[in-house]
């Protein structure tokens, strides 16, 4: 183990010596521990139990019970305040999770296990730390009399943010077809949203330098032909490029480009989680590799996951769905019904978004949306330079 997730669990410990009614949140359990702290932390969860308090004196006469080690705890504790030691408590857990799929790892190389144990096990240790406790308390009480999801802020794309009325946790879908700039505009709303926001970007289908280049010609709105040429560009376009990106060297992006799975992306969230929130934008969802065989059920899994994932941990997800060639003939525009062969991504997305085009007039359709109204933006989209901009 490395110093890292010593620490970590020292703080948890010396946070719960400290502020014991945090063992209302504690979902942790004895073997999530290593080293002494295993010992300490069961000795502290029976005490609690006890008492409703902690009791050195008590604790000391529990089996290899360390004090001295117990003591140094405090010296590294948190603050009271709820989610930071759930933070730290998830930090313990990801630890003894990965410590666990090594271990797994070993025995399945070793013959120690089949292959089916192997994946029953590995589920069960992926699943941990993922039920909170469910006891009631005052302070959610407190909590439950206050709109606490905050709308998620646009800086260009206003007129949008005003009629999706997105908030923090929301799931959502942007379904266009093939070529038809759905791409683009998510590449916009990470330029846009991570102005304020940590963001993940799963990149399943463009090349990676590609995204790249599409990335800065956004946000210095120069062609990609001329990004690639930076070196033989005018002086006022080279310092547009090299603005945008000390830019983008700022911002919390985050680009994952290989394939991926459900398994894969709760991973690469649950690394990142933390108070501040984030935005999770996939690219696009039909190309997560699942168990799942069948399309319609290949989907149906892949929505509701997602959808938990945004519940999970804090984060809002917009997730790019490709329509099929049949779905697209229809000249009334773009229909709910669209999806239907999708599996339950309808059902599963608090909003869906179509990015819509008729030769060259493109447009957002907000076909479905829980927290208000459904209408239409007007976009103007500069294939060039891959910049959208809303228009009147």
């Amino acid at each position: 183990m490395n110093s890292g997730q010593i620490d970590i669990q020292a703080e948890c410990i010396g946070t719960l010596s400290i502020y014991p009614k945090l063992f209302q949140h504690c979902i942790m359990k004895p073997e999530y521990f290593d080293n002494g702290y295993r010992q300490i932390f069961n000795a502290m969860s029976e005490c609690y139990k006890r008492n409703n308090e902690i009791i050195v004196s008590e604790m000391a006469k529990y089996k290899d019970f360390n004090v001295d080690l117990y003591m140094s705890c405090a010296n590294v504790s948190i603050s009271s305040n709820i989610k930071r030691f759930k933070r730290v408590q998830h930090l313990v857990i990801e630890a003894y999770k990965e410590r666990r799929i090594e271990t797994l790892g070993m025995e399945l190389k070793n013959h120690a296990i089949t292959l089916e144990e192997y994946d029953k096990e590995y589920h069960k240790i992926i699943d941990l730390g993922i039920t909170e406790t469910s006891r009631l308390t005052r302070d959610e009480l407190l909590n439950a009399c206050k709109d606490d999801k905050k709308n998620i802020f646009f800086r260009r794309f206003r007129r949008l943010g005003a009629l999706m009325k997105l908030k923090e946790n929301d799931f959502v879908i942007v379904a266009g077809s093939t070529g038809g700039g759905k791409s683009g505009f998510a590449l916009n709303l990470l330029e846009d949203l991570s102005a304020n926001y940590k963001c993940l970007y799963f990149n399943l289908e463009m090349v990676s330098q590609e995204l790249r280049q599409r990335l800065l010609s956004i946000k210095s709105n120069l062609t990609q032909d001329e990004i690639v040429r930076l070196d033989k560009l005018p002086q006022d376009n080279q310092n547009k490029v090299v603005d945008a990106i000390n830019e983008y060297d700022q911002k919390e992006m985050y680009i994952y480009d290989k394939s991926q799975t459900l398994d894969r992306i709760r991973a690469h969230i649950a690394t990142h989680q933390s108070d501040k929130h984030m935005i999770v934008i996939v690219d696009h969802i039909g190309l997560i590799g699942t168990k799942s065989r069948n399309a319609y059920e290949r989907m149906t899994e892949i929505a509701k996951e997602l959808r938990k994932y945004s519940l999970d941990f804090n984060c809002t997800i917009i997730g790019l769905c490709q329509l099929n060639r049949d779905a697209i003939k229809s000249n009334d525009g773009p229909k709910l019904s669209m999806l239907r062969d999708s599996g339950e991504i309808e059902q599963s997305a608090s909003k869906v978004l179509f990015v819509w085009h008729e030769d060259e007039d493109y447009t957002l359709v907000l076909a479905k949306n829980r927290s208000g109204h459904t209408g239409v933006i007007n976009i103007a989209y500069n294939k060039a330079t891959q910049r959208m901009e809303e228009t009147i």
